[in-house]
């Protein structure tokens, strides 16, 4: 119980300490912590929904396959997936904003 205090105290005075001196003082460890420290996976670019869709029904040909091998008798197999469909957020977003948008 000690320990978890002395950890937890010590924790509570690194944070003191970077929030106080965050211009001036880092500590090493926090270096590549930060949001945005130099880390090339935050810049990264994200697949769009044809791959994604893409993705899933490989999944889905993968499982009836599988099931198939197993000697599992799927007799409506479309019926047995639950339909999933992707929000397009850019297009939700986009209505909103009318042609004054800038």
């Amino acid at each position: 119980m000690s320990d978890i205090l002395r950890r937890l105290n010590r924790i509570q005075k690194l944070n003191e300490i970077s929030s106080d001196m965050d211009t001036s003082f880092r500590f090493p460890r926090e270096e590549s912590r930060r949001l945005g420290g130099g880390n090339a996976s935050l810049n990264q670019n994200f697949p769009s929904h044809s791959e994604i869709n893409d993705v899933f029904e490989k999944a889905r040909k993968d499982v009836v396959l599988e099931c198939e091998k197993l000697g599992m008798v799927l007799n409506d197999a479309e019926q047995a997936f639950q339909e999933i469909s992707l929000r397009n957020v850019d297009a939700e977003n986009n209505e909103g904003f009318g042609s004054d948008r800038l």
